[in-house]
Order: C-alpha cells, then structure tokens, then sequence
C-alpha cells in the first residue's frame, strides 16, 4: 500500500514539473516571436501579426488553465499552441530577411 501511495505522488510531482517545463517553452517562445515582430518593417507586421497576437493569446489562457487545479492537460495543449504560432512568426520573420528572427 505504500508503494502505491509514493508512486502516486511522485508521478503527481513530475506531471506538475512537466507542465511548468511546456510553460517555460511556450513562453521563451513567444518572447523570441515577439523580438521578431518588432524588429520586422511595418508593412511586413500586418502579415504576421494574427499569428503573433494569437501566441500572446494562448500563452496567457494557458496560464490561467495552468493555475486552476485539475485543468494541466487544458493548459499544455495551450501552451502548445502559443508555441506553434509564435514558431510560425519566426519562421515567417526569417523569410522575410529579419536577423532577430
């Protein structure tokens, strides 16, 4: 019985540490599509920006789902998602000849 009881709790304690690493990527992620979309011309942003905004979206709902108990999986599917687009951003900025990108 209790080795149930700590195999339960440790696997609690590295699904959390799990999650806070898929929030630390997603974030370090949108700060790199952020400095790429700065750095772009204005009239390079506007092709860029739904993505950009949406990467800011998902992270920050990301993180309210991350600080409500029993909603993880919610939270690292948007944080996911924030990765996705703010990849996207960079990529877009690269080929567009942006060197924060």
């Amino acid at each position: 019985m209790k080795k149930i009881l700590i195999f339960v709790f440790l696997s609690s304690v590295f699904t959390q540490t799990s999650y806070a690493v898929s929030f630390k990527d997603a974030k370090l992620a949108v700060q790199k599509a952020r400095t790429c979309y700065l750095s772009l011309p204005s009239n390079y942003r506007s092709a860029v920006s739904k993505s950009y905004y949406d990467a800011s979206n998902y992270l920050s709902d990301g993180r309210k789902y991350l600080n409500m108990k029993g909603q993880e999986r919610l939270a690292s599917a948007f944080f996911r998602n924030a990765k996705v687009y703010a990849d996207l951003v960079l990529q877009v900025g690269r080929n567009m000849g942006s060197r924060s990108c």
